[in-house]
């Protein structure tokens, strides 16, 4: 993660110093959002709504590589939802989803990804 700066815009108004304590602030920031386990992944936010069961559905999560790790954040409604990780690939999520009710759809939210 890379955080462009302004600076050119601020050379004027602030002295030489204020503008390297700025710049160092900001690299401590960066450093900070790098070594966080969350921030410093690629994640993908999804969530699916499923009113029938279905077997090995392949999900497109578009992060151009196999994710490694699924952190659940939400599921409602009525069925079973199963990450099918060794059938994960660089352009599907697999899952398997049983025991749905139409008149109850399950609804799940997670994060894809790799810490």
């Amino acid at each position: 993660m890379k955080i462009q700066l302004f600076i050119r815009e601020l050379v004027g108004a602030l002295t030489a110093d204020t503008v390297r304590r700025i710049q160092d602030n900001f690299q401590r920031l960066q450093d900070k959002l790098s070594a966080d386990i969350l921030t410093s992944g690629q994640w993908r936010l999804m969530e699916l709504t499923f009113s029938e069961d279905a077997t090995q559905r392949g999900i497109p999560h578009n992060l151009g590589f196999v994710p490694l790790d699924v952190i659940e954040t939400s599921i409602k409604g009525t069925g079973t939802l199963t990450y099918n990780f060794g059938l994960f690939t660089e352009q599907d999520v697999v899952v398997t989803v049983g025991s749905t009710n139409p008149a109850d759809p399950l609804v799940v939210r997670f994060l894809v990804g790799r810490l």
